[in-house]
């Protein structure tokens, strides 16, 4: 019986311990967050600007945004936030809609990151945009060759048909 109980007791102990050692160790991320509260002002420069060149990339005002981020980039050069500038500027060069899209240029900007940053959070995306970005150069490029060589057929088609007329006309000539 004395077995069972201090087992049962070790248990609760250990319960307690890992609660504790969860509280005191667990719970530094929340310590030291910081959120602002009504009334204050923990606004960084840098996320004011940041905050600014996502709203003028939301409004579809590529090159002002383009700028902003360049200038994060330039600002902040060696940070995380320079990484996060430098993915930024790729999104902005790859986007769609953007009628001065680059995608060379972004994956440069993509590549950028990765190599200069690679502990950067954004450096994983920017790997996978590098990858998409490159497969649809190459199928581009694919679907560019597929169109000469449609083209080209064509004509050989063409040719081919004109000549199988002039056979034609020829045997009803001496079939006449």
């Amino acid at each position: 019986m004395g077995g069972k109980r201090r087992r049962q007791g070790i248990y609760i102990y250990l319960f307690v311990a890992l609660m504790m050692f969860a509280v005191v160790f667990g719970c530094t991320e929340g310590r030291n967050a910081t959120v602002p509260s009504e009334g204050t002002n923990n606004v960084t420069p840098v996320a004011v600007e940041l905050k600014e060149a996502r709203q003028l990339l939301a409004r579809g005002d590529y090159e002002s945004s383009l700028k902003t981020y360049r200038k994060i980039f330039e600002d902040y050069r060696g940070t995380p936030t320079a990484g996060e500038a430098l993915y930024n500027i790729g999104i902005v060069f790859a986007d769609p809609e953007n009628r001065n899209k680059d995608h060379h240029r972004s994956v440069e900007s993509f590549r950028r990151l990765v190599k200069e940053y690679p502990r950067n959070p954004r450096a994983v995306e920017a790997g996978i945009w590098i990858g998409i970005l490159t497969e649809n150069a190459k199928l581009k490029q694919t679907a560019s060759e597929a169109v000469k060589e449609s083209s080209r057929l064509k004509q050989i088609m063409k040719e081919s048909r004109e000549v199988d007329k002039e056979i034609e006309e020829k045997k009803r000539e001496e079939n006449r």
